[in-house]
């Protein structure tokens, strides 16, 4: 079984996929959207909720990202940041 030359350069040298999880990326969507419904008046109790949401997903991405082949450390973190900024 052969290595393929750009799974030795990005760090994975038994070849394996490197997946990003779903849970990282809804929370990076969930907490930039709470972000836009808390600059707005109307929409801000919608931004609480999002926001909660947002949360819940990035502690979730979190966990998972520390699973074996997983990697999405930066998403659930970027997804904290407009949530908390409520």
């Amino acid at each position: 079984m052969a290595i393929s030359a750009a799974a030795t350069e990005s760090g994975n040298p038994a070849g394996h996929k490197i997946k990003t999880s779903v849970a990282a990326v809804f929370a990076l969507v969930f907490g930039v959207c709470a972000l836009v419904c808390a600059l707005t008046v109307l929409l801000s109790p919608a931004a609480l909720v999002l926001g909660v949401i947002a949360l819940i997903l990035a502690a979730a991405g979190i966990a998972m990202s520390r699973r074996p082949h997983v990697e999405a450390k930066a998403s659930p973190s970027a997804g904290l940041s407009p949530a908390c900024s409520r």
